[in-house]
């Protein structure tokens, strides 16, 4: 499965999961963790997480004035809620995701 089908299955949990999740700990685990792990990255090894990613392949986005709107899709079957609760996952956690349309830069940054 690659990454962009990984990343589709996680979004499709998100409907049934929200209603359950009601901590931090449950939004790491059941949401922040799986998306680590869909990069590559072995989150049970504190050494290889990185706090800070950066992504500078692709041809960059045609809209960016929604990029963080929930509910905002331009899929067909989107339900546009994957960036704007990447982010608000992300800030409670104390860090950050910022997208720059340089070839399409995502910069998560989380405390370490």
């Amino acid at each position: 499965m690659d990454f962009a089908d990984r990343v589709y299955e996680l979004a499709g949990r998100i409907p049934q999961q929200l209603s359950h999740i009601r901590t931090e700990e449950a939004t790491k685990n059941a949401l922040v963790m799986p998306f680590i792990g869909a990069l590559g990255y072995n989150v049970f090894d504190p050494l290889e997480v990185t706090p800070e990613l950066d992504a500078e392949e692709g041809p960059g986005l045609a809209n960016t004035e929604n990029l963080f709107v929930p509910f905002y899709t331009t899929k067909p079957g989107g339900i546009g809620i994957g960036l704007a609760l990447s982010r608000q996952i992300a800030e409670a956690h104390g860090g950050s995701l910022t997208l720059e349309n340089t070839g399409c830069e995502a910069v998560l940054r989380l405390p370490v």
